[in-house]
């Protein structure tokens, strides 16, 4: 039954994500590379079966009534809002509108975590000029993937308001956000009109003297409004009636399209910023889109160029599918990557794997940029920002082998350190919860095997590693925590230059029992002090621990000590740490208890 109606919900997410991506799309190109003449092979095998599927539902749709501009806009503001709601179950975000400096933008912020103070986003949408397609499919799952607050000019629109005014309102957006923003932390991108915009706003953004953003995206768009690709010729393009010429002219008006404002190719681009561009095999601005990026290349402007097999025109802004994932993701990989706020970030964190720690041996340092992350025993994925991760071993005696993880956010580190326990007889690196939510919240976070591996979540309940290993057992009751935290502190202060502030520890079940324990046994004579002060969490003196009158009263005391660490209750484990201590928990476990 729950197997069933689990089908059903999902059935009926997959019928909703593809009529809004229908009609998307065909308010986007109601005439597109779907459908047109001469006939296309078949798709090949390797589009995905969600893109297939939708395809053949789009290329068999009737096209119906040629609709007036008005009508277009209308209708492509109403399925870009139903789209916008399916994305948003998978990306958690919110969206305001504002003003800024005069001019209408959507605000795309992430929601499961705070967004990125010191970078920014600026979009230009897509919509032939004519209409807003994608100021918000184009936009929610990349504020959710790169953890930016993304900003999406709502530009006026032609034949109304022609060139250059929607260049002049992208430049008054740009402007306001130099006053809050460096040009380093700043990346503009488009798709498909917005991809033309976007060159046409950097090469504004030069002549006028002003400081370039750090990075551009080119998503499937044009920087030569005078000549056809070969690609507009094999895939003809149509909207409302008109043509790609059609629509350039109404969007030109009286300005001639050789002029390199308008059509930046026929311009100096040394001084363009680096640049991603990405594309389909059956997208009318294919050659455009590859021209603009070769023509970079050879004027030494770093440029990629992302082509995806056999699909249409800017797929990602209007098909649920594994290719629009793929093609989301590696934007947010690129912009990730050019805003970093430290470019040496990398090199320091390569360098941590000759770090001399005792007993220790680092097998990995690298450098990730921001995006999903899953790992097993996570119950989803999650979106974490770029990080510093380092893995490695700890061997403190012989037969012991403690794994353990280091994750350092590569820019705006708030200070601090937590460590992740883990339930059961631990055997896995924790995660989530763990690793995730402490670069989420801004901090550095640590977590351990506790010195054993296990393969699937019911061996964690399998004690056998334990047997005729002495050293094990020391190591998951205490040392592994003790020691890799030792370990983190070590490490996260070569990498920022300056030791963190405080040190937090947080788990539930037996991961509160091996805390308790590291932190009785490791804080008498000849064990380093991992303990740098305590406080409440009220900010109030500490009141000593109440002293036991009876045995009940125990499990009262452990229940303020895990608490008191931010650790969830777990009655059983409280009551099993009460009885196998047979003492108060210690005055300065109040909270939050550093490692």
């Amino acid at each position: 039954m729950c197997v069933q109606k689990q089908f059903d919900r999902n059935k009926k997410v997959r019928i909703a994500l593809l009529a809004s991506s229908l009609i998307l799309a065909k308010a986007l190109c109601p005439q597109t590379a779907l459908a047109q003449a001469p006939a296309l092979p078949p798709l090949p095998d390797s589009v995905s079966e969600q893109a297939r599927a939708q395809l053949s539902a789009l290329t068999g749709a009737p096209n119906g009534t040629r609709l007036t501009v008005v009508q277009m806009r209308a209708f492509a503001d109403q399925a870009q809002t139903a789209m916008a709601a399916e994305q948003r179950k998978k990306y958690a975000v919110t969206i305001t509108e504002e003003v800024m400096a005069g001019v209408p933008v959507r605000i795309v912020s992430p929601s499961e975590r705070a967004p990125d103070a010191k970078r920014v986003l600026l979009n230009l949408h897509g919509g032939g000029f004519q209409i807003d397609s994608g100021s918000l499919t184009e936009n929610v799952p990349i504020a959710a993937l790169t953890g930016l607050r993304v900003v999406a000019v709502r530009y006026r629109l032609a034949p109304e308001n022609p060139f250059p005014v929607a260049v002049n309102d992208a430049l008054a957006v740009y402007r306001a956000l130099l006053r809050t923003y460096r040009p380093e932390h700043i990346a503009v991108y488009g798709t498909s009109a917005g991809a033309i915009l976007g060159p046409e706003l950097i090469a504004r953004i030069i002549a006028d003297g002003l400081p370039v953003p750090a990075a551009l995206g080119v998503f499937s768009g044009d920087a030569d409004l005078a000549r056809r690709g070969d690609s507009a010729g094999l895939f003809p393009f149509s909207m409302g009636g008109q043509d790609l010429s059609d629509v350039y002219a109404a969007y030109a008006g009286k300005q001639g399209l050789t002029q390199p404002l308008i059509s930046p190719i026929y311009g100096d681009l040394k001084r363009f910023p680096p640049t991603l561009c990405i594309t389909s095999g059956r997208d009318f601005l294919l050659s455009a889109t590859t021209n603009l990026c070769r023509k970079l290349g050879v004027e030494a402007v770093q440029a990629q160029t992302i082509v995806f097999d056999a699909l249409p025109h800017a797929f990602w802004s209007y098909l649920a599918a594994p290719e629009s994932d793929e093609a989301f993701k590696s934007m947010a990989k690129f912009f990730a990557q050019r805003l970093q706020q430290d470019p040496g970030a990398s090199a320091r964190c390569a360098v941590l794997t000759r770090a001399m720690l005792p007993d220790t041996t680092i097998t990995s340092a690298r450098a990730v940029p921001a995006g999903p992350f899953i790992a097993p025993f996570m119950l989803g994925e999650a979106q974490v920002p770029a990080s510093c991760r380092v893995e490695g071993r700890i061997s403190p005696e012989p037969g012991s082998d403690i794994r353990f993880e280091v994750w350092m956010p590569l820019s705006d580190w708030n200070g601090r350190l937590y460590g992740a326990g883990n339930g059961g007889f631990a055997g896995a690196i924790s995660y989530s919860p763990g690793l995730v939510e402490a670069i989420q919240r801004g901090g550095a976070g640590v977590s351990t095997d506790a010195g054993h591996a296990i393969g699937s979540p019911a061996a964690a309940e399998d004690g056998s590693w334990a047997q005729g290993h002495p050293e094990r057992i020391k190591d998951y009751g205490y040392r592994a925590v003790h020691l890799s935290a030792l370990i983190a502190k070590a490490l996260v202060a070569a990498f920022y230059g300056e030791p963190a502030q405080r040190a937090y520890f947080a788990s539930c079940s037996n991961g509160g029992r091996q805390a308790l324990r590291a932190h009785r046994l490791t804080t008498g004579p000849g064990w380093p002090r991992i303990s740098s002060g305590t406080r409440r969490r009220s900010g109030r003196p500490e009141r000593p621990c109440p002293q036991p009158t009876s045995r009940r009263s125990k499990p009262r005391c452990s229940i303020h000590a895990l608490w008191a660490m931010g650790v969830r209750r777990h009655s059983s484990a409280i009551r099993g740490y009460a009885s196998s201590t047979r003492r108060p928990c210690c005055a300065n476990m109040g909270t939050p208890i550093p490692v």
